[in-house]
């Protein structure tokens, strides 16, 4: 694309031509894609960069200088957008290995607890406890609480 065909392209986005914005996207999308894909290696990622990126350029379509160079703004705004999608996917998979560290420590303490070794182990020292403690009642009281407990 010359020079001066980037101009009467830019110049007609600016003014509101969808004609214009077609034409931009039809020259620029696949070199964008191979670019973005290059950092973000996902196909849905990238398609989404694209995206918003297009949507970026027409919604600003007013506020562009009349010099901007379309090729180095389109490949600035894919280049920042690959970057917010890389800081995305770091901070969820950051969050992911969190959770499943702390869900494989969850469920190693939950089988440790449940264990029935420990859960007899725990039995039987509950059972030595209240022995102790019946054994230390007063005659009377310990026949009173034996009684109550037989069948």
């Amino acid at each position: 694309m010359t020079e001066d065909k980037g101009q009467e392209y830019l110049q007609g986005l600016t003014e509101g031509s969808e004609k214009a914005f077609r034409s931009i996207m039809d020259h620029w999308y696949s070199r964008l894609y191979t670019f973005a894909n290059g950092y973000l290696n996902d196909k849905e990622n990238t398609k989404e960069v694209l995206q918003d990126v297009f949507l970026r350029l027409w919604d600003h379509r007013q506020k562009l200088a009349v010099n901007t160079v379309l090729n180095a703004y389109l490949f600035t705004l894919t280049r920042n957008r690959c970057i917010d999608i890389i800081r995305r996917e770091r901070l969820m998979l950051q969050f992911r290995t969190d959770k499943q560290d702390e869900y494989h420590r969850l469920t190693e303490n939950f089988d440790a607890l449940s264990d029935p070794i420990l859960d007899d182990l725990f039995a039987m020292e509950i059972q030595v406890e209240i022995t102790k403690a019946v054994n230390g009642l007063p005659e009377q009281c310990r026949k009173v609480f034996i009684l109550s407990r037989a069948k």
